[in-house]
């Protein structure tokens, strides 16, 4: 937390519900009033937050007692370094009283006399100049420039009255721009799971409150009526009723109860519940959600820069019509009117608003999309990637059969090859685990060990060394002779089993056997990636050839199955299929998924995945299923619509007032009202459409 400038906020006012807070920190070049106000808006009891960064003040409207006074004065002094690190400062915002006040005096200029019409017109007009000839010295030929230049030829004009109402116009204009963009912002804001302060626990048989982030893997935390669920983990005792909307959009309770898994951020509406704790503090699903939405209202994706770019490009065109027609008809009433026309609205602004409100959409349906690149590239991707075991199957192995050597019975080769995977959180180890507890067996400690991700493990165990892993990691990596079950494993791979191999003292001693289930909805999903528009659908497996090649028959749709593939050879046939020209989605859940899911155009991690396949994934998703692949392809092809009818539309209407204003059709402020009306109605339809939930074929 940062501390290193002046003393904690001073309360400067307050009332019933409400506080005002002065603290000299908001002066701050880099604070980012947005993400400040973000944090502040979730702690729970604050309604809303409001930062006037001229003013160092910070507005809280709050329910609860007066207690929340001190806690909202902590909050707001616990701020994180990322609040102040915003590269450019933000612009002043507008208030509603602003477009009041400038709409007012716009209406009375005609009425006014000429020495006070001139007064009110530079005194609203000054600000737009400034801020067009400080982006004009700084950054060149931008929009703002146009504002000033209309603004600024007007008061040259003397035309008094054209000058306040254009920049009364201005001012609207910043207004509504900016309410829509909050608006949409908030949207966002809104799946920020509220922080947990104090968790209730149950240590040495005493139930006790801890801090948040003092609460440990494995303990045991006590949630009832009115709660927010602060871990993940698995229901150990009791029943609820637990509203999961803010995690996964349901809109009704669900009932849960001992043995279920529960994630954080849940509310408990009914009931009490022990969890037995599996994810903790940051790790947890409601962190993650927080941060992921921090920064995806503070950062820019890359159609927002992209647009940002073309709207810079289309001002100087502007400008350049406007000077084009003066010189052409020594009419300086037309080549304002063409100067209030401003393309780059029409590109620019729609933007953010259809990226985020679509985003917001399909986070509301348990697809968790972290940015615009990722909405923008799902849309087209035309090949598929999915590793198998825990994507397209359920990823809980089971043990089928043990096969023995002759030299260790089934329940030592079970045994020792649990002891070698206790650690680990493959399915194949935990498979073989919940082997051994099912039949009751002691396991001996194992130690120094190392392992190959995604084919292997080598322990210590009572003195021996003891291998647990895929054929080619035994046969070939460690040069273990496996030839003598060769004829039952081949048998067993051609009926879907996956094998491991467990050698003890560096001689193979048994193979466990153990299959996994297909998710249910794999067939039906893959059947309409292809009615879609995917072109190819590929599985990656590290599993042997005959146990790849029979799973690939369960699934028509499959083009191709690769087979025995390391983690790095999965990612290197990534890059290949790119280089080809092909738009490729990984699909993956392990850590041995990580490469690939970075490599690919747009990752995807699934329910169920590891903390590193969600970070390294451009798309989470967080429902039960894999329908959310052709929910975000759906959102992304219906925010590319949206985008391309509002730059139609923004264009198409823009020229003709260009064409309009050129015929002298237009004064200036009718131009500039024609404009600023049409860009409010294009910013409002988009954020409507995109909020919207396309149906999937």
């Amino acid at each position: 937390m940062s501390k290193s400038f002046s003393e904690l906020p001073e309360v400067i006012h307050t009332s019933i519900g409400r506080v005002r807070l002065r603290w000299k920190k908001l002066f701050h070049p880099g604070l980012d009033p947005e993400y400040l106000e973000a944090w502040l808006e979730a702690l729970p009891g604050v309604k809303s937050a409001r930062i006037n960064p001229r003013a160092f003040s910070a507005a809280v409207t709050f329910s609860g007692s007066e207690k929340m006074v001190e806690a909202i004065r902590q909050r707001l002094a616990e701020a994180p370094n990322e609040v102040f690190e915003r590269n450019q400062p933000a612009a002043p915002p507008r208030r509603m009283i602003d477009v009041a006040t400038s709409g007012a005096l716009a209406a009375a200029s005609p009425f006014m006399p000429t020495p006070l019409k001139a007064a009110v017109a530079c005194a609203t007009g000054l600000p737009a100049i400034m801020n067009g000839l400080d982006t004009l010295v700084n950054k060149g030929l931008k929009v703002q420039v146009l504002d000033m230049s209309t603004i600024g030829f007007s008061l040259l004009r003397r035309d008094y009255t054209a000058a306040t109402s254009i920049a009364a116009m201005v001012v609207a204009g910043e207004y509504f721009r900016q309410t829509t963009e909050d608006r949409t912002n908030n949207l966002l804001r809104s799946l920020m799971i509220a922080p947990v302060e104090k968790v209730s626990v149950i240590r040495d048989g005493q139930q006790a409150e801890v801090g948040f982030e003092e609460v440990c893997i494995n303990d045991i935390v006590c949630c009832t009526v009115g709660e927010i669920v602060p871990v993940d983990g698995i229901i150990t005792h009791g029943d609820a009723l637990i509203d999961r909307s803010s995690i996964s959009g349901e809109s009704l309770p669900v009932h849960c109860m001992k043995g279920d898994d529960i994630i954080s951020g849940s509310h408990i509406t009914e009931g009490t519940v022990e969890i037995k704790a599996a994810r903790v503090g940051p790790e947890t699903s409601m962190k993650r959600i927080a941060h992921l939405m921090e920064n995806t209202v503070r950062r820019k994706s890359k159609p927002e820069r992209d647009s940002d770019r073309l709207a810079d490009m289309l001002a100087p065109i502007t400008l350049g019509a406007g000077a084009a027609i003066y010189a052409a008809t020594n009419d300086a009433d037309k080549a304002l009117s063409a100067l209030t026309v401003d393309y780059a609205c029409a590109v620019k602004l729609p933007t953010p608003v259809v990226i985020k409100s679509s985003m917001y959409a399909a986070a509301r349906h348990k697809v968790m999309i972290k940015s615009g690149s990722a909405l923008d590239k799902i849309a087209s991707v035309d090949t598929v990637i999915f590793d198998k075991t825990g994507t397209l199957t359920k990823g809980d192995l089971f043990v089928t059969e043990t096969i023995s050597c002759g030299r260790f019975d089934r329940d030592t080769i079970v045994t020792m090859a649990a002891a070698a995977e206790n650690r680990s959180f493959h399915p194949v180890g935990r498979a073989i685990l919940a082997e051994a507890n099912r039949t009751n067996l002691d396991l001996p400690r194992a130690e120094n060990g190392e392992s190959t991700v995604a084919h292997g493990v080598c322990m210590k165990v009572d003195d021996s060394i003891v291998r647990v892993g895929s054929h080619h990691y035994i046969q070939d990596d460690c040069g273990i002779d496996c030839s003598c079950v060769e004829e039952r494993a081949s048998h067993l791979r051609g009926n879907g089993n996956i094998l491991i191999y467990v050698t003890i003292e560096e001689k193979l001693e048994g193979v466990i056997s153990m299959q996994d289930e297909l998710r249910p909805e794999a067939a039906e999903i893959l059947q309409k990636l292809k009615k879609d528009g995917v072109k190819e659908i590929i599985v990656l497996t590290g599993d042997h050839r005959e146990t790849a090649i029979s799973f690939g028959k369960k699934l028509p749709e499959i083009d191709s199955v690769r087979w025995g593939l390391k983690p790095e050879e999965k990612a290197a046939l990534v890059q290949e299929l790119r280089q080809d020209g092909k738009t490729v989605a990984f699909v993956g859940d392990g850590v041995n998924d990580a490469p690939s899911l970075i490599e690919a155009d747009v990752g995807i991690s699934v329910p169920g995945c590891t903390d590193l396949a969600r970070e390294a994934a451009q798309i989470v998703l967080t429902g039960n299923n894999l329908e959310g692949i052709l929910l975000a392809r759906s959102i992304g092809r219906q925010a590319g619509r949206t985008l391309k009818g509002c730059f139609t539309a923004g264009v198409g209407v823009n020229t003709g007032l260009l064409l309009a204003a050129t015929a002298g059709l237009l004064t200036p402020v009718t131009a500039a009202l024609i404009h600023n009306l049409t860009t409010f109605s294009i910013l409002g339809t988009s954020a409507l459409i995109s909020q919207r939930i396309p149906q999937i074929n």
